[in-house]
């Protein structure tokens, strides 16, 4: 580029130059290379967990809906939200004045999914006009003069979103008065202060679609509500902010066009059903948490919402109260699922899913009709009922456990009684692990010892210390872990996982068939299958020797191998 073309930088750090590019290259560079010194911003990206059930009308993809899914596909609130493709916070005062003419005009740039730091955001809305726009604050406290950046000058606010470090009580009225508008269609108002806050005064926003609460509570009066979501870091927190009659009052008003409804630590031990339960005929996803063995009770009482609606309950520890450890609500959990799964397919079996990205959780499923010969599919999706789902705790699991290590704690420190039953019962499990950190492998022999009923195991995500465990002995006898198994299968794991070496997974077939047990008197498998996709450190020719030495020495009755 010739020099009279090179940028110049003047003091404060902006190209004086820009003017010169074509409007389209400016506008690029706004949309990917402007954000110039953030703060932690609202907008960085990260990952996120899908929701457990997607929405109907994504595929409509209407701003308003596509801004809704963006909103309930985050996993942790306590993190800001990330809205792809946009500026990100643009500290105004370090851009030169040409810059920030340029950029106040380029509404299509910015004005539907941007919002700055305060000093800037009266600007930004004044320049909008009537285009829609959505406010994104990040700042370290609710201010009072929250009302001067809605300015009536912009019409049309769509979406307010907040992340707060405290929340002045003095404040919050003067704030939630600012939300009083026709068009408000996205609340998302987080404080990250455990000191949770309330207001008994309601917020009439006629058409809200999206809220989402943390550590605060605002009744807002809607009936077009879509998607709600209320998060306490504990149920002393909710005690102390939700006015139970006013939080029903917001539930009744909006139930009927409620399609996905997340509480947590929303129900203390002193909560009672009322008497009427709330009606939520369109309901598609359902998230309860907290730590009572009574919870998902309390909540089947409070709640009527179709057997379709896909269900997941997150056992958290309650640092608010005095042994609020989640234990006894994960196996109660459990054995409600294997019920409600049980009354409406003839039987259940369970999934433990450790997937790379998401906190482990344990899935409780239909069996399809095939599953006792563990070929096909072991599970079907029943016409007539959603997922049912229990989550761990991710304070727990977030530091390498897996599903075996974190339900062998809880059985440790649970109550040992009939809320293990759905273990004990249990007659097929699959057992899914495509996340490749380095986990922790404990725990596997005392869950394992739980499931005396288990007929068919599926390991979805090959590793050496749980096929140990698995082919294990335990006791004077020496019988197997695991003594009425008829169907052990192997599939792939993730991409990256080494191969299996065929010496050391012939000696735990080994150990279950011959350790302490008479010669000549092998307790035999009576059938494996290895998925074609599994792959070992041998040749082809070299493993079938090894199934054909296997089945003569009668480890295993039946194999199926690599078909």
């Amino acid at each position: 580029m010739p020099d009279d073309h090179e940028p110049r930088i003047d003091a404060n750090g902006a190209c004086a130059a820009f003017s010169r590019f074509p409007l389209e290259i400016q506008e690029i560079i706004f949309l990917w290379s402007v954000v110039i010194d953030p703060p932690v911003s609202a907008l960085r990206r990260r990952k996120s967990r899908k929701p457990l059930h997607a929405p109907s009308d994504v595929d409509n993809s209407s701003d308003s809906d596509s801004e809704i899914y963006r909103l309930r596909s985050s996993s942790k609130r306590d993190e800001p939200q990330d809205v792809p493709g946009s500026l990100g916070f643009v500290k105004i005062s370090h851009v030169c004045s040409m810059w920030r003419a340029i950029l106040l005009s380029m509404k299509r740039v910015w004005a539907e999914n941007i919002g700055v730091l305060p000093r800037a955001t009266t600007d930004m809305i004044l320049r909008a006009g009537s285009y829609p726009i959505t406010i994104t604050l990040q700042d370290l406290a609710l201010r009072d003069n929250f009302d001067e950046y809605l300015t009536p000058k912009a019409p049309v606010i769509r979406g307010i979103r907040g992340t707060f470090s405290k929340a002045n009580p003095n404040h919050l009225r003067t704030f939630a008065s600012g939300l009083l508008h026709s068009t408000l269609e996205v609340v998302d108002l987080s404080v990250m202060d455990c000191r949770a806050r309330r207001l008994d005064d309601a917020v009439c926003t006629p058409s809200l679609r999206c809220l989402r609460l943390q550590n605060i509570f605002i009744p807002f009066i809607t009936g077009s509500l879509k998607y709600l979501a209320i998060t306490f870091k504990s149920s002393k927190a909710s005690h102390t902010a939700l006015s139970i009659p006013i939080f029903l009052s917001m539930l009744r008003n909006c139930c009927g066009a409620l399609q996905e409804l997340k509480l947590i630590h929303c129900f203390g031990l002193d909560f009672t059903p009322w008497a009427e339960p709330i009606q939520c005929p369109v309901l598609q996803s359902l998230d309860v948490g907290g730590y009572s063995s009574t919870l998902l009770d309390t909540f089947q009482d409070c709640f009527a919402y179709p057997s379709t609606c896909d269900v997941a309950f997150h056992a958290l520890t309650d640092h608010g109260v005095r042994f609020g450890e989640p234990h006894n609500a994960l196996c109660r959990a459990l054995r409600i699922f294997s019920d409600e799964v049980t009354a409406r397919s003839g039987s259940y079996g369970f999934e433990f899913n450790t997937l790379l990205g998401e906190t482990p959780y344990i899935s409780v499923r239909p069996l399809s009709s095939e599953s006792s010969t563990g070929q096909g599919d072991l599970f079907i999706k029943h016409a007539g009922l959603g997922f049912r789902r229990v989550y761990f705790d991710p304070a727990e699991t977030q530091d390498g456990a897996d599903v075996f290590e974190a339900l062998e704690y809880a059985l440790y420190c649970g109550d040992h009684g009939p809320n293990l039953s759905a273990l004990g019962k249990l007659r097929v499990l699959s057992v899914i692990h495509t996340d490749p950190t380095d986990r922790r492998r404990d725990g596997k022999k005392q869950v394992l010892r739980k499931m005396s009923e288990l007929r068919v195991l599926h390991l979805h995500g090959f590793d050496r210390d749980t096929m140990f465990d698995i082919c294990g002995t335990s006791g004077r006898a020496m019988e197997p872990i695991l003594p009425n198994i008829e169907v052990l299968r192997i599939s792939a794991g993730y991409p990256s996982a080494p191969p299996i070496h065929l010496g050391l997974f012939c000696t735990c077939l080994w150990r279950r068939a011959e350790r302490g047990q008479p010669k000549g008197q092998p307790y035999t498998l009576p059938s494996l299958i290895v998925a074609h996709n599994v792959e070992f450190d041998v040749s082809l020719e070299e493993q079938k020797l090894e199934v054909e030495d296997m089945k003569e020495k009668r480890w295993v009755e039946k194999v199926v191998w690599k078909e």
